[in-house]
């Protein structure tokens, strides 16, 4: 063994340096770190699963798109474009549409909706009587199910669905995938499948001729034969919801409802919550608060967050403020001190930014640790010298004729890349000062700001306070509206904040059950 190190060691300084076990550690770890990768990756559902509680990630390049590039990070949703589409000189295509969304989905980073219809699937890889169910997966979104076929023998099934997708003319986006399963006592069992290309269901869904398609599925287990293919019947088709709720954008406190001869009806919610009473789950009607005092109390928290917002901002803008006042100031207090040096070793001017970076350097290496006073040698001026060349001379300050302006540059760039990017130094000598004497001054904005926090937070907690004493006081007012009520005979409709409506009987049974 000694033998052995001996002659890698021997190997190794032959080699000028070269550690060969070294390298051979660091490949087996590379090897190893893509074999981790590639198993992460094939498995990626199941880690998914366990780290979030879903099998795939709801988000796609083309969502990033959307969201950054067209709605500005989720700051704007395009619904400002609908008055100028309204206009009579808009195309009809065109007419009330969000504009925003028209462009994107023209350019195919969001989404058209597509129903289908008319599902009818056939000749399945299965030999029994069965209870079939229709998945289909779309892009990143959850897989959507059909109800359950029960008992239905493999020949043709139905499904009595209306299914909505969501689908962007792109290439870039995955196929749609549409599969048959059968349910068993433990699981589900995939039959077939077929991936549609989300293009062409959109062009067909735009052809009255082409809406219905009979399309051939693959079967999912490749040992069964089967004597005929296995086929789905679909209708692709724009959107017929009776309530258009593709148009129906921008009305956050409407209920939109259909009635019975096709049509939609709006209404308010604090009106459709007259008219249908909330129930528990084995109903019997509950009380819920008014809409106008959970606005009132959303109101109030809404204030009081916009303050903290505004108080946290206004701490971070200081902040960022100060500290680029103070690297500005500190780069212009280098420069004039360069400057110092150079005139006092009675340099000829004008010098360049890198002369006098070169003239600092040498000071700094050679005098820099050795104790020496300020203001004896050129190579260590004092702050009164320094003041004087931040001073011009029509001021009665020292800087030297022809010398150009002081500038704040990044010393690094002009050292390394000799780029000059910088900001002229302006009010030289009360800037000099500032840099020397004025952490004073930032003290007290920092401290400023602190206290506006503070106090934001202060106004924050009694703003809290005071709502949880309306939601208490309103408690202890709906408390005795029901203590009232309890006495009165059961033909009378209960109290609250939601009234049951005079032609709803009530019974014992609610009045025991439901509380009141």
């Amino acid at each position: 063994q000694l033998q052995a190190h001996v002659a890698l060691n021997c190997l190794g300084m032959f080699l000028g340096g070269f550690d060969p076990i070294s390298q051979v550690y660091q490949l087996a770890a590379c090897i190893v770190a893509c074999l981790a990768l590639c198993l992460a990756w094939k498995y990626r559902d199941r880690l998914l699963l366990v780290f979030t509680g879903d099998d795939r990630i709801h988000a796609t390049p083309l969502d990033c798109v959307w969201w950054t590039v067209f709605k500005c990070c989720g700051c704007c949703n395009g619904d400002w474009t609908r008055p100028l589409s309204r206009c009579c000189c808009c195309p009809t295509r065109l007419r009330g549409n969000n504009l925003l969304k028209v462009a994107g989905q023209s350019l195919g980073v969001t989404t058209y909706t597509v129903e289908l219809k008319n599902i009818v699937v056939g000749d399945l890889p299965f030999h029994y009587r069965g209870d079939f169910y229709l998945q289909v997966e779309t892009a990143a979104n959850p897989p959507m199910m059909s109800s359950l076929a029960e008992e239905k023998r493999p020949k043709v099934v139905h499904f009595p669905e209306v299914l909505t997708l969501r689908l962007r003319y792109s290439s870039m986006e995955p196929r749609v995938r549409i599969s048959v399963r059968e349910l068993n006592a433990l699981g589900s069992e995939e039959l077939c499948f077929v991936n549609v290309s989300n293009m062409s269901i959109l062009e067909w869904s735009q052809d009255p001729s082409e809406k219905m398609k009979r399309l051939h599925m693959k079967n999912s287990n490749g040992n069964i034969e089967a004597a005929t293919p296995a086929w789905l019947l679909v209708e692709f088709d724009q959107p017929t919801e009776a309530r258009d709720l593709d148009h129906f954008h921008g009305k956050y406190d409407v209920v939109r409802t259909a009635t019975a001869d096709g049509h939609y009806n709006d209404r308010q919610v604090g009106t459709f919550k007259q008219q249908h009473v909330l129930l528990d789950p084995d109903g019997n009607p509950m009380e819920e608060p008014e809409d106008e005092f959970v606005a009132e109390i959303a109101s109030i928290k809404h204030r009081s967050s916009m303050c903290m917002r505004g108080c946290w901002a206004f701490l971070v803008l200081t902040i960022i403020s100060l500290v680029g006042i103070r690297i500005y100031a500190r780069s212009c207090f280098s420069k004039y001190k360069a400057i110092t040096i150079a005139r006092l070793k009675d340099n000829k001017f004008p010098m360049s930014v890198q002369a006098l970076l070169d003239e600092k350097a040498y000071c700094s290496v050679k005098y820099v640790g050795t104790g020496l006073p300020e203001g004896n040698r050129p190579c260590r001026p004092n702050v009164t010298q320094i003041f004087d060349t931040c001073t011009p001379r029509s001021e009665g300050g020292a800087f030297p004729v022809g010398q150009p302006p002081a500038r704040a540059t990044f010393e690094t760039l002009q050292k390394q890349l000799g780029v000059e990017l910088g900001i002229s130094c302006i009010a030289g000598q009360e800037l000099c000062r500032f840099f020397v004497e004025g952490e004073e001054w930032e003290v007290m904005g920092v401290m400023l700001g602190v206290f506006c926090l503070m106090v934001a937070c202060c106004c924050r907690c009694y703003v809290l306070d005071q709502v949880r004493e309306k939601i208490k006081h309103k408690n202890n007012l709906v408390e005795q509206s029901l203590q009232k009520r309890r006495g009165q005979p059961p033909g009378q409709p209960p109290g609250g904040y939601s009234p049951v409506p005079p032609g709803r009987q009530w019974s014992a049974r609610n009045a025991i059950v439901g509380g009141f």
